[in-house]
């Protein structure tokens, strides 16, 4: 399909020799949750006018690129550029474009008029692709690097970078037109999809409401929830991922959180318990904006329009931390890829970080919240300090216990390798039992990957003792 071209044109933002810098936000390292400015958006030079921050303007991809489109007052638009990795900007005229967002990751930026949509490389100038969509759309955004979503009143379509096919039918919305929608997610293995809205209910509250989509049986589902996530994580008893998926939305002013584990392809049992959860919101009116579930910590953040972010653990449901990150509204967000944590902007321009303080979380959990177990989890699966005694503590009771196989568990969980010490291997290998202690650390700590030094030397000095490749083919 051909379309007109829409017209752009780069001019800097920046005078020569000049560098945009990042405002340095002030952060608590005493507290569980890191809140820093990133950048401030009206720092750019020439500032953005009033009105252009917001969620109609704003489009925030990654954590990589942040677009402003800035309405100039001859009604033709403007876009800012931000590159958030150089603190670096760009602004393009876009003309009559009413929408413009980067690539995640790359120099490429797609724009839209009406139903008119173009994507284009910035670096080579070049047209890339065009498509028309004949109806109106109320959202759309990169989903990965070669696919844009485009949502209208009626559909969810996917459009390819990839060969010379237009927009492709997903699935038909079953939000009805009343509810303003959010955002729209997928799964990693491509199974689920989720689209997020709101409305407003008969007492005036903003109502949350998402579509959960199934490809395999091609099936919708409406649930509450105002956002979500999709992560794959393993469980403490199951090391296969678990593809589970996150609701969180408010009602009658409480916050609500889904914790469940989906089906897909390459997994059809479940090991995730599901779990329906209540936490605390501290402002009337409030709601979730986005969530992220961290694969280092196993932890959900999620931040509120009201500027509060909650951290939940997944696999209990035990509320962490919730703190005040925004005094002004937040309307959108995505992962912060540097920490695992979320990226958001506010109404004010503000674009800042929200993340997991690695150096405080395990102990807070162990001494603020008294509960030694996640924080042993927590600092297991994120390879955190702060509870090295808690470990040392657990190895020390299952050794003494007789269970030598929870014993070396522990060994092997314990953060920074703390556990897994000359003198360790010797309380091992000095047990007389059947079958031998030794052989069972060798095989767990293999499974988990490379041995250390001590390990190394206490291995060749166990196989040259009891016959040496031929007691090798035994263990096998």
């Amino acid at each position: 399909v051909t379309v007109s071209v829409l017209y752009w044109e780069e001019c800097p933002l920046r005078g020569p020799g000049q560098r945009l810098t990042p405002l340095q936000g002030r952060m608590d390292r005493s507290k569980p949750v890191i809140n820093r400015e990133v950048f401030n958006l009206n720092s750019v030079q020439g500032g953005l006018r009033q009105g252009s921050v917001s969620f109609a303007n704003v489009s925030l991809q990654s954590d990589k690129f942040c677009t402003v489109r800035d309405q100039q007052p001859d009604g033709n638009s403007s876009l800012a550029m931000v590159d958030l990795e150089k603190y670096d900007s760009s602004r393009q005229d876009i003309k009559e474009a009413e929408a413009a967002m980067h690539h995640p990751t790359k120099k490429i930026l797609a724009l839209r008029s009406g139903g008119n949509l173009q994507i284009f490389a910035l670096e080579q100038r070049q047209r890339l692709k065009t498509a028309t969509v004949n109806a109106p759309i109320v959202l759309w955004k990169w989903i990965n690097d070669t696919t844009i979503a485009i949502v209208t009143d009626g559909q969810v379509l996917h459009w390819s970078m990839q060969g010379d096919a237009g927009p492709q039918r997903v699935f038909d919305r079953e939000l009805d037109t009343n509810f303003r929608i959010l955002n729209y997610t997928v799964d990693e293995v491509g199974a689920w999809h989720m689209l997020n809205g709101v409305q407003r209910n008969a007492e005036g509250a903003l109502e949350g409401k998402s579509q959960l989509y199934c490809v395999d049986n091609g099936a919708s589902r409406v649930l509450s929830g105002h956002a979500g996530t999709f992560a794959s994580i393993s469980t403490p008893k199951n090391p296969a991922e678990s593809d589970v998926m996150a609701l969180v939305w408010t009602e009658n002013n409480q916050g609500r959180l889904l914790l469940m584990e989906l089906p897909t392809p390459n997994k059809r049992d479940s090991s995730f318990e599901r779990r329906n959860i209540a936490f605390d919101v501290t402002t009337q009116g409030d709601f979730p904006v986005v969530a992220h579930i961290s694969k280092r910590h196993h932890i959900l953040t999620i931040v509120t329009s009201r500027g509060q972010a909650i951290l939940i653990d997944v696999h209990t449901g035990l509320q962490i931390a919730s703190e005040q990150v925004s005094q002004n509204v937040v309307f959108t967000g995505t992962k912060y890829g540097k920490t695992d944590g979320v990226l958001a902007v506010n109404n004010q321009g503000s674009v800042f970080q929200v993340s997991i303080n690695d150096s405080v979380i395990a102990k807070h959990i162990q001494q603020t919240l008294q509960n030694p177990e996640v924080a042993l989890r927590v600092a297991s699966t994120a390879n955190l300090g702060g509870v090295d005694d808690l470990f040392r503590a657990q190895f020390q009771n299952l050794f003494q216990q007789g269970d030598y196989t929870g014993a070396i568990d522990v060994c092997l969980a314990a953060p920074n390798d703390i556990l897994r010490t000359r003198e360790v291997l010797n309380r091992f290998s000095s047990l007389n039992v059947q079958p031998p202690v030794m052989s069972a650390y060798f095989k767990a700590a293999l499974a988990k990957g490379k041995l250390n030094g001590f390990e190394s030397a206490e291995l060749c000095r166990t196989v040259l003792a009891r016959g040496g490749i031929a007691f090798v083919k035994t263990q096998h």
